[in-house]
């Protein structure tokens, strides 16, 4: 009983220690804003140059995503906004509908919803909105990395290539423009 107690008591720590390390103080928003950037950056120009080399997969999908993720946390952050805190905190629509009008217009500069858009299997799809086209994309950090759960329940999983491409420009753009 003695040694299990042990393990609980490390994993207890062990766990709490991950916990903190994943939270943000609010006094450090503004440095957690400039490596979110960095960051973001990383993701985005890994995924341009696997992009040089071949098709547009789903693990880059899942790179794609996970870079603009960070660019709205970065945009977030450096508003004051300590999303580290939050729930859910992989939905990116939910992080778009915090930032303001002008913000969001950079966003959606220049993407056209009305058009069609093919997805990763380069069947087309059209979805009326921008904002119902990133509703579409939001959970795909999650979703596409776990690919095959959905599949096993006859779910497969899409998104939207050129959009998803777009809206991280997008972002990255913004973050670039308000995080110095």
């Amino acid at each position: 009983m003695g040694r299990r107690n042990y393990i609980m008591d490390i994993t207890k720590h062990a766990f709490e220690a991950k916990r903190k390390h994943f939270e943000i103080k609010d006094e450090d928003l503004e440095k957690a804003a400039q490596f979110a950037l960095i960051e973001a950056g990383e993701w985005s120009g890994a995924v341009k140059e696997l992009l040089k080399r071949g098709r547009f997969t789903r693990q880059i999908c899942v790179m794609l995503v996970y870079s603009i993720e960070i660019y709205l946390k970065a945009i977030l952050m450096k508003k004051g906004i300590n999303i580290s805190k939050e729930k859910h905190c992989h939905e990116i629509y939910s992080m778009y509908k915090k930032l303001n009008d002008s913000e969001k217009k950079i966003i959606k500069d220049n993407i056209d919803s009305s058009v069609e858009h093919t997805d990763i299997e380069d069947n087309y799809i059209k979805i009326e909105s921008f904002e119902k086209m990133l509703e579409f994309v939001s959970n795909d950090f999650v979703n596409l990395r776990y690919n095959y759960e959905k599949y096993v329940n006859g779910e497969p999983i899409y998104t939207i290539k050129e959009f998803v491409l777009a809206v991280n420009e997008n972002c990255q753009k913004l973050a670039k423009s308000i995080i110095k």
